[in-house]
C-alpha cells in the first residue's frame, strides 16, 4: 500500500470479493474430485492392495487429487477473518466452507486406512517394487503410521470433530485478539501492533508502561483464553488416547519422521546448555546499560543497524 508504506494481503489474487462464483466453482470442483475417486477405488474389489500396477494407478490419481494442497475458497476467507476480524459473515462463510473440505476430504479416508492394513510380507514386496519408486517414500509413511490408525468410520468421526474441538476455538480466539485495542500516547492502537512496538522502545519507562498496558487489555479475555487452552488440550488428548500415543509430542515427531530418542536427547542439550542463554541476557543488560533484564525486555533490539558485515566475514565470525 503506497500511501501508508504497509504491507498488505492482496486477497484479489485469489478472488475478487465473497461472492466471486469461483469460490462455488472451485469447491464443487474438489467435492466432485473426491467424490469420483471415490467412486473409483472405495470398492469391496481393492486390486491395488495386492497388485503392483494396480496400486501404481490409484496412488498416481490420489497424488494429482492432493497437488491441489490447500482449497483455495478455505485460504480466502481464513485470510480476510484475519484481516477484518469483525467480519462475522465472512467467519461463517470460513465455518461452513472449512465443514464442507472435511466432509469432501473425509471420502478419501478409506484410501490410508486401506493401505495401511496391507500384510507385512505384502508391504515389504511393495517397497521393493522398482515399478513404486516414486511413491515408496511415502508408502513407507504408510505402513509405519498403520499402528495408530482407526477404522474408517472412526477416522471421520474425529476429523469432522476437529472443527469444534479445535478450529472454532481457534478462530474466535484469534478474531477476539485481532480485534483488541489499546490507548497509547493518545492514538488507539491495535494489540498486535503495540506487542510489536516494544522491541524498537529505548526508553525502559516506555517499555513498562506499553506492556503494563497490553498485559490489561489482555487480561480481559484470559476466561475465554483459559476456556479455549482446556478445550484444545482435551481434544488433543481424546485423539492421542484413541490412536495409542503416549506422549503428546509423540505424533508430531511422527509426522516429521524423527525418533523420539533424538528428540529426548535435543531437550536434554538444550537444557544443560541453559548458562549460555543466561550469558547472553547478562551481556544484553549491560548494552541496555541496566543491572537485569525485565520479560519485556526480550523482544528489544539491541542492533542499530550502523554495523555491516560482509557475508565471508560473517561465516568466519561464525
Amino acid at each position: 500500500m503506497k500511501k501508508t508504506k504497509k504491507y498488505q494481503w492482496n486477497l484479489k489474487l485469489l478472488y475478487k470479493n465473497e461472492k466471486d462464483p469461483r469460490i462455488e466453482r472451485d469447491l464443487r470442483r474438489l467435492e466432485q474430485s473426491s467424490e469420483a475417486f471415490a467412486k473409483s477405488f472405495d470398492r469391496p474389489d481393492k486390486r491395488y492392495l495386492a497388485e503392483a500396477p494396480a496400486l501404481k494407478k490409484a496412488l498416481t490419481a490420489y497424488d494429482k487429487l492432493l497437488a491441489i494442497g490447500v482449497p483455495k475458497p478455505l485460504l480466502y476467507f481464513f485470510y480476510l477473518t484475519d484481516i477484518e476480524s469483525s467480519n462475522t459473515a465472512a467467519a461463517a462463510k470460513l465455518n461452513l466452507i472449512s465443514n464442507r473440505v472435511t466432509v469432501a476430504l473425509n471420502k478419501l479416508t478409506f484410501f490410508d486406512v486401506s493401505i495401511g492394513q496391507i500384510d507385512t510380507a505384502q508391504q515389504k514386496s511393495f517397497l521393493k517394487d522398482s515399478s513404486l519408486e516414486h511413491f515408496k517414500f511415502y508408502l513407507s509413511c504408510i505402513f509405519e503410521d498403520a499402528k495408530h490408525r482407526l477404522s474408517v468410520p472412526e477416522e471421520k468421526i474425529l476429523s469432522l470433530k476437529s472443527l469444534p474441538g479445535r478450529e472454532l476455538w481457534n478462530q474466535a480466539h484469534d478474531r477476539l485478539l485481532n480485534a483488541k485495542t489499546l490507548q497509547w500516547k493518545g492514538k488507539t492502537t491495535p494489540i498486535s501492533q503495540a506487542i510489536n512496538m516494544i522491541r524498537s522502545m529505548r526508553l525502559p519507562s516506555d517499555r513498562a508502561k506499553l506492556t503494563t498496558a497490553i498485559n490489561a487489555s489482555l487480561k480481559d479475555v484470559a476466561p475465554f483464553s483459559e476456556a479455549e487452552i482446556n478445550a484444545v488440550y482435551t481434544n488433543k488428548k481424546i485423539d492421542d488416547t484413541l490412536r495409542g500415543f503416549a506422549v503428546p509430542y509423540a505424533e508430531t515427531v511422527l509426522g516429521y519422521r524423527n525418533d523420539p530418542k533424538v528428540v529426548d536427547n535435543l531437550v536434554k542439550t538444550v537444557t544443560v546448555s541453559f548458562p549460555i542463554a543466561h550469558r547472553f541476557n547478562r551481556l544484553k543488560a549491560q548494552l541496555l546499560g541496566q543491572k537485569k533484564l525485565r520479560y519485556y525486555d526480550n523482544r528489544l533490539s539491541i542492533n542499530d543497524g550502523a554495523a555491516a558485515y560482509p557475508f565471508n566475514k560473517s561465516v568466519s565470525l561464525v
